[in-house]
């Protein structure tokens, strides 16, 4: 899979711009393995308007219907999970 993200990923056009001139806090959220958002946070140029950390272990067997991903994110970000997307 890594060959393939090598060769073929690249980042929506603009969206670096935008997450730079964001006034706002902000993360972005994902449920893909620690290294696979890295390395696609690297690839797309984009690493540098992100920080990446793994999820505790409390977390992994949240029962919810949101992405335990978005849940944590918006704990660490002190926001309300409802006003989240």
């Amino acid at each position: 899979m890594q060959e393939t993200f090598r060769s073929a990923l690249c980042p929506i056009d603009g969206v670096g711009s935008v997450l730079e001139g964001l006034k706002i806090p902000h993360c972005v959220a994902s449920s893909s393995a620690l290294d696979r958002v890295s390395l696609s946070l690297s690839l797309t140029g984009l690493a540098r308007t992100s920080a990446t950390g793994s999820i505790p272990r409390r977390w992994w067997t949240a029962a919810s219907l949101r992405p335990i991903s978005s849940l944590y994110a918006a704990e660490r970000m002190q926001a309300d999970p409802a006003r989240t997307s």
